[in-house]
């Protein structure tokens, strides 16, 4: 008598081979009562293996499996692949909880984009304002000769579209910490703006 083995947990079991029809099978009702009542599955080099069935796909009595002679089949009370099943189960109910997050924070990211986008743009179109004034920070009697013991601060111009509707930045301005130095520097372009200043003074009140 020729013999399949059978492993369940740790231990393999040898269980007498039934020939029928020219055919090698192990009886299902066999392998439960040498091994274990609650065995029901089967599998062989990690395949499962099915019940042979007539051709209406019903079970054949008794209830059998193919024999693989050289190999061992596996026995099991449930199907080994369960627990992968449950958990990638799970991982997509997790996934599916999670998608209206995600949505959320990919608007978050993308209008967050969106803005650095617009300023780097703008900084690269725009990268230094071309129209500023200084002012100085007290309001002190005016002294041409107090000039350089005086606190200024820089102020950037916006450059509207309408050259009459310019005004301030909104910026508190930069101070000055060496007023000489930047005065002899930016002397002549801060004459040209106060000429500005003074011509558009001159048209708004006209």
């Amino acid at each position: 008598m020729t013999y399949q083995r059978c492993q369940y947990i740790d231990r393999i079991y040898n269980i007498p081979i039934s020939t029928i029809d020219g055919q090698g099978f192990v009886l299902f009702q066999q392998i439960q009562h040498s091994i274990n009542s609650g065995i029901k599955y089967f599998t062989h080099n990690g395949l499962l293996i099915p019940f042979e069935c007539d051709g209406q796909g019903n079970k054949l009595k008794p209830y059998r499996i193919r024999a693989f002679i050289s190999d061992v089949i596996y026995c099991y009370k449930r199907l080994p692949y369960e627990p992968y099943n449950n958990a990638m189960i799970q991982m997509v109910r997790d996934i599916h909880r999670d998608i209206p997050i995600i949505r959320e924070n990919t608007e978050i990211l993308k209008s967050k984009v969106d803005a650095i986008l617009r300023q780097t743009f703008e900084l690269a179109e725009f990268t230094i304002p071309r129209l500023f004034i200084v002012l100085p920070e007290e309001t002190t009697t005016y002294n041409p000769e107090n000039w350089f013991h005086y606190h200024y601060r820089l102020y950037f111009l916006c450059e509207c579209e309408d050259e009459h509707e310019r005004h301030l930045a909104f910026h508190d301005g930069y101070e000055i910490k060496q007023p000489r130095e930047f005065l002899i520097k930016y002397g002549p372009h801060i004459r040209r703006m106060l000429t500005l200043v003074k011509y558009a003074a001159t048209i708004g009140n006209t």
